[in-house]
Protein backbone atom coordinates (compact mmCIF):
# COMPACT_ATOMS: atom_id res chain seq x y z
CA UNK A 1 0.00 0.00 0.00
CA UNK A 2 1.10 3.72 -0.68
CA UNK A 3 -0.36 6.37 1.30
CA UNK A 4 -0.05 10.20 0.48
CA UNK A 5 0.36 12.46 3.33
CA UNK A 6 2.20 15.62 4.70
CA UNK A 7 2.63 13.67 8.10
CA UNK A 8 4.71 10.47 6.37
CA UNK A 9 6.80 9.51 9.28
CA UNK A 10 3.09 9.68 11.45
CA UNK A 11 1.06 8.08 8.95
CA UNK A 12 3.80 5.52 8.01
CA UNK A 13 4.54 4.07 11.75
CA UNK A 14 0.46 3.61 11.90
CA UNK A 15 -0.35 2.25 8.90
CA UNK A 16 3.00 0.28 7.95
CA UNK A 17 2.69 1.30 4.24
CA UNK A 18 5.17 3.48 2.30
CA UNK A 19 4.04 6.82 2.41
CA UNK A 20 4.88 10.31 -0.29
CA UNK A 21 3.92 13.22 0.20
CA UNK A 22 3.42 14.10 -3.45
CA UNK A 23 0.20 12.53 -5.88
CA UNK A 24 2.82 12.38 -8.58
CA UNK A 25 3.26 8.78 -7.58
CA UNK A 26 -0.06 7.65 -7.53
CA UNK A 27 -0.16 6.58 -11.44
CA UNK A 28 2.53 4.33 -10.98
CA UNK A 29 1.56 2.66 -8.18
CA UNK A 30 -2.07 2.33 -9.72
CA UNK A 31 -0.27 0.45 -12.37
CA UNK A 32 1.71 -1.74 -10.70
CA UNK A 33 -1.76 -2.58 -8.74
CA UNK A 34 -1.27 -0.83 -4.95
CA UNK A 35 -3.79 0.46 -3.39
CA UNK A 36 -3.21 4.22 -2.64
CA UNK A 37 -4.79 6.12 -0.07
CA UNK A 38 -4.85 9.74 0.23
CA UNK A 39 -5.30 11.53 3.18
CA UNK A 40 -6.25 15.22 3.70
CA UNK A 41 -6.59 17.15 6.70
CA UNK A 42 -8.44 20.77 6.94
CA UNK A 43 -5.60 22.33 8.15
CA UNK A 44 -2.40 20.08 7.39
CA UNK A 45 0.58 20.95 5.26
CA UNK A 46 2.06 20.00 2.28
CA UNK A 47 -1.33 18.72 0.89
CA UNK A 48 -2.45 18.72 -2.85
CA UNK A 49 -4.89 21.04 -3.30
CA UNK A 50 -8.73 20.57 -3.72
CA UNK A 51 -8.00 21.02 -7.63
CA UNK A 52 -4.96 18.19 -7.81
CA UNK A 53 -6.95 16.04 -5.92
CA UNK A 54 -10.04 16.23 -8.11
CA UNK A 55 -7.70 15.53 -11.21
CA UNK A 56 -6.13 12.58 -9.56
CA UNK A 57 -9.75 11.22 -8.36
CA UNK A 58 -11.33 11.40 -11.80
CA UNK A 59 -12.72 8.39 -13.54
CA UNK A 60 -11.15 6.11 -10.65
CA UNK A 61 -12.86 3.54 -8.16
CA UNK A 62 -13.01 5.78 -5.20
CA UNK A 63 -13.87 4.76 -1.22
CA UNK A 64 -14.32 8.29 0.54
CA UNK A 65 -14.04 8.55 4.45
CA UNK A 66 -14.45 10.88 6.24
CA UNK A 67 -13.00 11.53 9.78
CA UNK A 68 -14.60 14.19 12.30
CA UNK A 69 -11.80 15.31 14.53
CA UNK A 70 -11.26 18.56 16.93
CA UNK A 71 -7.53 18.86 16.90
CA UNK A 72 -5.03 20.83 15.31
CA UNK A 73 -5.56 19.29 12.35
CA UNK A 74 -9.66 19.40 11.76
CA UNK A 75 -11.38 16.71 9.74
CA UNK A 76 -9.41 13.84 7.91
CA UNK A 77 -10.61 12.87 4.25
CA UNK A 78 -9.68 9.87 3.44
CA UNK A 79 -9.37 8.39 -0.11
CA UNK A 80 -8.67 5.18 -1.19
CA UNK A 81 -7.94 4.10 -4.98
CA UNK A 82 -7.95 1.03 -5.70
CA UNK A 83 -5.83 -0.04 -8.90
Amino acid sequence: CLVVTGYRPEMGWDTRCATVTRLDSVPAALRAGRVVTVVRFSHGRYQASPAQLARLLAGRSVQRVTLPAAGSLGVARIFVIRP
